[in-house]
């Protein structure tokens, strides 16, 4: 019995060519994933680029740091309170109920400082916060920032910090001085740091797990000495606060000598602290 073309089955000639084809379409989507990542990551590394030098061009053009400029107002308008120099209490107060809109800002202490990572009051914050708006207010950072906490996790990537290309992740700047937080930090010398990380409860700043340790390494190796508790380029300690309220460990030792990025582990353990220097 004859059978029309529409009856008869696939040929293997047939069958290999359809799964050629199907492998070619999953190794694109890999492959397309691959090099989505990889220009995330790259991201990362110009993004610390870039807000280094904002933050070094604020201060050339100010004589302060962004966020701790005590005469912030007398260039961009007084948010709230008056416009006499340093803080002013009410305009310190703000919260998400009252995001800057326009270039109308608050002024910092004044004291060398962007804010405190110790500090456990809106203090801290409050300075880290009002550091992106400063900038973004001199035209040295793009975006629109709203100065204060987010309501719920205080740090909100694209809102009061800027956002980066790897999902759900920001960065903040803050002054840490020597840390003697050892729950989180290697203890050293540390002064003002670019977090980058997702947004988490530890003094809001932003520095919760967002990569993996060897999307960690990756970037410390291109910028610094590749370890985890030494340079330019760290993450935090053994037992690194994660999103979800456990703990990540992006390095295999909470002892500085012997820590190292645990390359073996596949799963989202790492955010990154960039020292700026000062």
């Amino acid at each position: 019995m004859n059978h029309s073309p529409l009856q008869r089955g696939f040929t293997l000639v047939e069958l290999a060519i359809v799964m050629v084809i199907i492998g070619l379409l999953v190794g694109g989507i890999l492959a397309g994933r691959s090099l989505i990542r990889a220009g995330e990551l790259r991201s990362v590394t110009a993004d610390r680029a870039q807000y280094l030098t904002a933050v070094t061009a604020f201060r050339d053009q100010f004589m302060a740091l962004p966020g701790d400029m005590a005469t912030a107002v007398n260039f961009w308008g007084a948010q709230a309170g008056g416009t006499a120099e340093g803080w002013d209490g009410t305009c310190r107060t703000l919260d998400h109920t009252s995001p800057a809109t326009g270039q109308a800002t608050c002024n910092g202490n004044g004291n060398g400082q962007i804010g405190l990572w110790q500090a456990t009051t809106g203090n801290a914050r409050f300075e880290s916060l009002r550091a992106w708006q400063h900038m973004a207010n001199a035209g040295l950072v793009s975006g629109q920032f709203s100065g204060v906490m987010d309501s719920a996790t205080n740090m909100l990537p694209g809102w009061n910090i800027p956002a980066s290309k790897v999902q759900g992740a920001g960065f903040n700047l803050i002054y840490i001085g020597s840390d003697p937080n050892s729950t989180f930090l290697y203890s050293r010398d540390y002064n003002h740091v670019l977090f980058f990380g997702k947004p988490g409860s530890q003094h809001g700043m932003g520095f919760y797990a967002a990569i993996r340790p060897e999307d960690a390494w990756n970037i410390d190796t291109k910028l610094d000495d590749g370890r985890p508790a030494y340079g330019r380029v760290m993450t935090a300690k053994y037992g690194n606060p994660h999103g979800d309220g456990s703990s990540a460990n992006c390095a295999t030792s909470a002892t500085a000598s012997s820590a190292e990025y645990a390359l073996s582990d596949t799963e989202i353990r790492c955010g990154l602290i960039f020292l700026l220097g000062f």
